[in-house]
């Protein structure tokens, strides 16, 4: 749904003639947020079956997760992705009070 969402406003913004600098803005800011949340749906995939599928019989649940190297990415790409959305909150806009 992500990803039909993307593209589809993807299309939208850039069929435009005219290229506005907010339009561009919103394209790089949405390619890298689909970026981000690809990266962390993969780790977060890929560390699932390492612990509950291909290593069910070790013990340490969470304390494996510490000494994984990719869960760290993955944790770096959403906690990346909440700075961006938070930022994107608070950034005026074009009638926005900037005293």
């Amino acid at each position: 749904m992500e990803l039909a969402l993307y593209f589809e406003t993807m299309y939208v913004m850039l069929i435009r003639r005219e290229r506005k600098r907010h339009a561009i803005f919103y394209a790089i800011f949405s390619s890298v947020m689909i970026l981000l949340i690809t990266v962390w749906i993969i780790t977060e995939a890929y560390f699932g079956e390492e612990l509950w599928v291909l290593s069910r019989t070790l013990s340490g649940g969470s304390s494996l997760r510490a000494r994984v190297w990719f869960f760290g990415c993955g944790t770096l790409a959403i906690i990346v992705l909440q700075l961006m959305t938070d930022a994107l909150m608070v950034r005026p806009g074009k009638g926005a009070n900037r005293d």
